[in-house]
């Protein structure tokens, strides 16, 4: 399964609504090429291409790829790095965290099912990962709180539906 949920691995011009928060790979896959049906993308896709140059210009960049044995050129205004889920966990040294009851790595993390026995979760880390598993986090019934951790400092989520004064 993707570690990013369908709200952050979907286009917001093509939202795939009647999905479970996180997709198998075989699901995302189906929803890229209905994408790219939907769209018509598929005569502007090169696959199976090495690209083994990235030059920056004036005006963007070129790209040197090889396909089919041939050395080709492209310009283009942008370049997106896709290589690959992070599936290595990366825990940070935290003193004392062995003595917390329960630890897991946001690769292991596949559903919201995971907190119903949790009222209070800390989640180390507020990149697009964290903030996909404190939205499932705070609106888990029976959590009571989520504090949310990152190297600056943390925020605090209280339940949906608390008055502030």
């Amino acid at each position: 399964q993707l570690v990013s949920s369908r709200q952050l691995t979907t286009f917001s011009d093509f939202r795939k609504p009647a999905a479970p928060d996180f997709l198998t790979a075989k699901q995302y896959v189906e929803y890229l090429e209905d994408y790219c049906d939907h769209f018509q993308l598929w005569g502007r896709i090169k696959l199976n291409a090495k690209v083994t140059q990235v030059v920056r210009k004036l005006d963007g960049h070129e790209i040197t790829y090889e396909q089919d044995g041939e050395s080709l050129k492209w310009q283009c205004d942008a370049v997106a790095v896709c290589s690959g889920l992070h599936v290595l966990p990366h825990r940070p040294a935290i003193d004392g965290i062995q003595h917390t009851p329960r630890v897991i790595h946001s690769s292991q993390f596949k559903s919201r099912g995971q907190f119903t026995d949790c009222r209070n979760i800390m989640i180390v880390g507020a990149g697009e990962t964290g903030a996909d598993i404190s939205h499932l986090a705070i609106t888990t019934p029976t959590v009571e709180r989520v504090v949310l951790c990152h190297k600056d400092g943390f925020h605090f989520a209280p339940k949906a539906g608390m008055i502030f004064q």
